[in-house]
């Protein structure tokens, strides 16, 4: 049996055309699929910029508690010696986008600019040691804040200084 030309085309045309409801059904797929897409991207971008801000905070903290360490035992007894309030940004060596005036975060003067400001305090306190060392230690607690959108963010760290610390040794 012989085909003529005109039916085997008919044929062939009808088995490779689409049907509006698969063409829907595969645009819906693609555009599920983009939007799942983007959500993952901004939700990695997001976490990376949590884990910056967390590791500056950190940073700041221990930049701190090593400047704390390195003060005289008079300097650490004097009241108002070490200041109890500080602020930095997220990228202190980003001058680009920050000016020469000055703005007030929480009643501290800070430097005007975009990017995230960390807020800290330093507390000093008698240390929870036995009494025979309460005059020769301090607990120093450092707290710094910050605001991520609108959540506002906390990170905290404390240490003891001593009386007989690295300053005996440096100096």
């Amino acid at each position: 049996m012989k085909l003529s030309a005109h039916q085997s085309q008919t044929k062939w045309h009808h088995h490779q055309a689409f049907t509006l409801i698969e063409v829907m059904i595969s645009m819906a797929v693609v555009a599920l699929m983009f939007v799942s897409l983007y959500a993952g991207i901004t939700q990695g971008l997001a976490v990376i910029a949590t884990a910056r801000e967390n590791m500056r905070a950190t940073q700041i903290m221990i930049e701190k508690i090593e400047l704390l360490r390195l003060y005289s035992w008079d300097q650490v007894k004097t009241p108002g010696y070490i200041p109890n309030a500080f602020a930095e940004r997220l990228m202190p060596s980003n001058t680009t986008n920050s000016s020469t005036s000055a703005s007030s975060v929480d009643g501290l003067a800070t430097p005007s600019g975009v990017g995230t400001i960390f807020v800290g305090t330093i507390q000093l306190g008698l240390a929870p040691v036995n009494q025979n060392y309460t005059n020769a230690m301090r607990l120093a607690t450092l707290t710094v804040t910050w605001t991520n959108g609108n959540v506002r963010r906390s990170r905290s760290m404390q240490t003891l200084v001593a009386e007989k610390g690295i300053h005996d040794y440096v100096y």
